[in-house]
């Protein structure tokens, strides 16, 4: 990415659950950010240490388990699966 000015980036997860044939629930989350000049962080995986989060102000390689385990694309996807099973009645709510 040398010389690239635009460096604004998103992680996206998107999972799916097959209820039955007939019904099949789905979720995405995303996380925008931008992709740095140089690695931060001691933590993480692959591109981790290259992801600036907007949201949280850190690299995805800086968060704790408990901070990537609620600003995460994954995480993300799936608490808005579990809302949408809540919805529908499928899971109570906790």
């Amino acid at each position: 990415m040398e010389g690239v000015t635009d460096r604004k980036a998103h992680f996206m997860c998107v999972v799916a659950l097959a209820i039955s044939d007939e019904m099949v629930i789905t979720a995405f989350g995303r996380c925008d950010g931008v992709i740095l000049h140089k690695p931060i962080g001691e933590g993480g995986f692959g591109y981790d240490p290259v992801f600036f989060d907007i949201e949280t102000g850190k690299s995805f390689a800086q968060l704790t388990d408990n901070e990537k385990n609620t600003h995460s694309h994954r995480a993300r996807a799936l608490i808005s699966l579990k809302q949408k099973l809540e919805e529908q009645g499928l899971i109570g709510h906790k």
